[in-house]
């Protein structure tokens, strides 16, 4: 009886924590000229949860325990597109956040005008 519990207790706990398995590839299908809408939809294709935060001007993705992050710059650009994956051990029972790896910069640098 006892091995019996332990057994359901222990796949009762199982996957607690989990990736999320197209964090790559939503990071990468962002581009620097989008705006929150498009953001908003690549967040709906890939299911996850989004928010855009006013006071940090920045706008997330959320599925599972992993995070993509957008940061604007005042003009309403994007300017950095990060991510962050969390390692998951112990069969799901452990979670250690993992490292923030800046995903693409955006430069929006304005050419000299010539005279």
């Amino acid at each position: 009886m006892k091995k019996i519990a332990l057994a359901l207790i222990t796949l009762s706990l199982t996957g607690c924590y989990s990736n999320w398995p197209d964090l790559d590839k939503a990071a990468n299908n962002i581009e620097c000229d989008m705006d929150k809408v498009a953001l908003g939809k690549i967040a709906k294709r890939f299911k996850a949860d989004s928010n855009f935060d006013e006071i940090s001007n920045s706008y997330s993705m959320a599925k599972f325990d992993d995070a993509i992050g957008i940061a604007f710059d005042s003009k309403g650009h994007i300017t950095t597109v990060a991510k962050t994956r969390s390692e998951i051990r112990l069969f799901g029972l452990m979670r250690k956040q993992g490292e923030v790896v800046i995903v693409k910069r955006c430069n929006r640098r304005i050419a000299p005008k010539l005279s």
